[in-house]
């Protein structure tokens, strides 16, 4: 008598024993295993694609954030945002600062770093975000745009 559906009856040559243990066979369970792994792995790319697109749109809305203060003094940066952990002047006068956020979580290293650049009279000119989401929304959130 052959195995007959899932795991009703089942002959013994299907039933192969391992020790203490039996390992029972049925077919069709292998092509099921398979196509729920595909499945599994459509899902996680599906995922996966989510995240790099929202990580995108996060990182569209940091640079906006940074970008409106171009035209203001970074001066007024530094009375809304803290001071910055660094600020290089060249030798005619531009400024170039930079402000950081790091920490860890669950192992991972979260972290933003915004580059400001200055003309010679201390008005934005441009910005530069480079970081990762959990550390670029934490960094953000405490963050405004000029008023």
């Amino acid at each position: 008598m052959d195995c007959k559906g899932a795991l009703t009856r089942c002959s013994s040559d299907a039933v192969k024993r391992r020790g203490r243990s039996a390992v029972l066979f049925v077919p069709g369970a292998a092509e099921q295993h398979v196509r729920a792994q595909q499945g599994g792995i459509v899902i996680f790319l599906k995922s996966a694609v989510l995240l790099g697109v929202l990580s995108l749109v996060a990182c569209a809305h940091w640079q906006q954030t940074a970008d409106a203060w171009n035209g203001r003094s970074l001066d007024e940066l530094i009375l809304s945002w803290g001071p910055p952990v660094s600020i290089y002047t060249a030798s005619d006068g531009r400024k170039v600062a930079s402000f950081r956020h790091s920490r860890l979580h669950g192992g991972s290293q979260l972290y933003c770093n915004v580059t400001v650049n200055t003309n010679i009279s201390g008005v934005i000119v441009s910005s530069k975000v480079d970081g990762n989401v959990g550390g670029c929304n934490r960094f953000f959130a405490e963050k405004d745009p000029p008023r």
